[in-house]
């Protein structure tokens, strides 16, 4: 990739060829070396003004603005069971229909995040933060439709189904340029957007979350579940996150949408409901945060197993869409390449202990079918 010193130079070199040509054929009084050093100087200024937006060009702005970060579960688990020219096809498809998303909503495509995209609204207009907002909800909620676009195309590669996980955030971000000459990018940044990403690393597949602060802007036009309290981090109090059911598309705002396709329901995933065995194993598992797994063992019991989740007890209290994970062999082991991650759905104390209903986010293939075949020989 050429940067900005390099064509700056050409365009410059380029500039003074042309110029010269054109007074070479002009019957003008011939310039002297300082005059000529003089001109080369304006045009080089000149086109470093043109070609260079640098960073003390661009003041930082503080902006209302909505932050959305879509993430595809369970991805490493699917890199390393399929090939890689299989995962770049995917994801090339994946990222065209999501970008095509934000950009008919208005939105700016922030970053690409390994097998997640950022986006945010509000940016481009001078429309009140609620139109925008609504924008970013309406988009989350087209982005879990077009997963069936996606995995269409994923079977005809021979892959298995992905499906992702939104979060959104409004509030105060800072745009600006972050970087250097060689290389700048024009960003957000501020806690607003890393309490989204906060927030969707929460999210289940297939799910968007809302934050409270959002859901007050969008109130009209969404159904939500009842909010969960969750603690983020860089918050001294919990957040509450809300799950989108459906919010009404673009077409209800001109005719008051009363018509059912004037709403945009979000699919529900495959019912995962499967036998369920008690098992009471002694289990050891890590509490994981974004990408950090902690360093302390915790020590729990798996009291029931089935194909996409499990109930197990704890001493203490596992929160509701906390994440773990835990060993394969479901008894004391090191952290290994067999291990299932599963986040926490719902809590309940039990007699002073506590007992978490959880659901499998990233298995290995090989864990799932033994995992199965266990299942289903305890059954037989």
């Amino acid at each position: 990739m050429q940067t900005n010193a390099f064509l700056i130079e050409q365009l410059t070199d380029h500039t003074i060829d042309l110029l010269e040509k054109v007074l070479a054929e002009a019957p003008v009084k011939t310039a002297s070396r300082s005059q000529i050093a003089s001109r080369n100087r304006r045009i080089r200024s000149g086109i470093h003004d043109i070609v260079d937006c640098s960073t003390k060009k661009l003041v930082p702005e503080l902006k209302i603005a909505t932050v959305l970060i879509v993430d595809i579960r369970g991805f490493t688990q699917f890199t390393l069971a399929n090939r890689p020219t299989q995962i770049v096809a995917l994801l090339n498809f994946f990222f065209t229909r999501m970008v095509n998303l934000v950009h008919s909503y208005d939105g700016v495509v922030d970053k690409f995040m390994g097998d997640s995209v950022m986006a945010v609204f509000g940016l481009k207009n001078k429309r009140k933060p609620r139109f925008s907002s609504l924008d970013a909800v309406r988009c989350a909620a087209e982005m879990q439709l077009a997963m069936e676009d996606v995995n269409q195309f994923g079977a005809r590669l021979g892959l298995e189904p992905i499906y992702v996980g939104i979060g959104l955030h409004c509030g105060e971000v800072v745009a600006t340029t972050l970087g250097c000459d060689e290389h700048s990018e024009y960003t957000v940044i501020g806690d607003t957007v890393n309490t989204a990403a906060r927030v969707e690393a929460h999210s289940l597949r297939g799910q968007v979350l809302l934050t409270g602060p959002l859901r007050s802007l969008v109130s009209k036009q969404v159904d939500v579940s009842e909010p969960v309290e969750v603690f983020v981090k860089g918050q001294s109090l919990p957040v509450k996150l809300f799950s989108l059911n459906s919010v009404t598309s673009p077409a209800a705002d001109t005719d008051g949408g009363e018509a059912d396709q004037d709403i945009f329901v979000i699919p529900r995933c495959e019912v995962r409901k499967s036998p369920r065995v008690p098992v009471n194993l002694p289990m050891q598992y890590w509490h994981v945060e974004g990408a950090s797994v902690s360093d302390e063992v915790c020590e729990g019991e798996i009291l029931d197993l089935g194909y996409y989740g499990m109930r197990a007890k704890t001493s203490e209290c596992l929160e509701p869409l906390e994440n773990i994970k835990f060993p394969f062999s479901l008894a004391t082991a090191s952290p290994g390449a067999h291990d299932i991650y599963a986040k926490v759905l719902r809590t309940n104390k039990v007699r002073g202990e506590y007992v978490s209903s959880l659901e499998f986010t990233a298995i290995p293939d090989l864990c799932e079918r033994s995992l199965h075949s266990f299942i289903d020989r305890t059954l037989a």
